[in-house]
């Protein structure tokens, strides 16, 4: 990954997870594949992560995106959580799985 967009992102969601609404959600792994200009960001939260969450997270950083001009015109960006099928990176999701 393009180590100043990994660092933007990074900085950018430590950023709004200070706000209430965010404060129990974490990053958990981004991934970019230059060959679709797509970018997948995987978020968990202490409590219960839902569809709302994902979707504020995605317009905010489509927006610092677009603004910096990061990644052009097309690209794909997904935001969601790790899902069933991802290992457990951290201690806290451990006690919510």
């Amino acid at each position: 990954m393009n180590i100043n967009l990994d660092d933007k992102i990074e900085s950018w969601l430590e950023s709004k997870f200070k706000e209430s609404d965010f404060e129990n959600c974490f990053l958990v792994e981004q991934q970019f594949n230059p060959a679709n200009n797509k970018l997948e960001v995987f978020v968990d939260s202490d409590n219960q992560l839902d569809l709302r969450v994902c979707t504020r997270l995605s317009r905010y950083l489509e927006e610092k995106i677009e603004e910096e001009g990061l990644l052009g015109e097309k690209y794909t960006l997904e935001v969601s959580s790790p899902g069933i099928g991802r290992p457990l990176k951290f201690k806290r999701q451990y006690i919510k799985n």
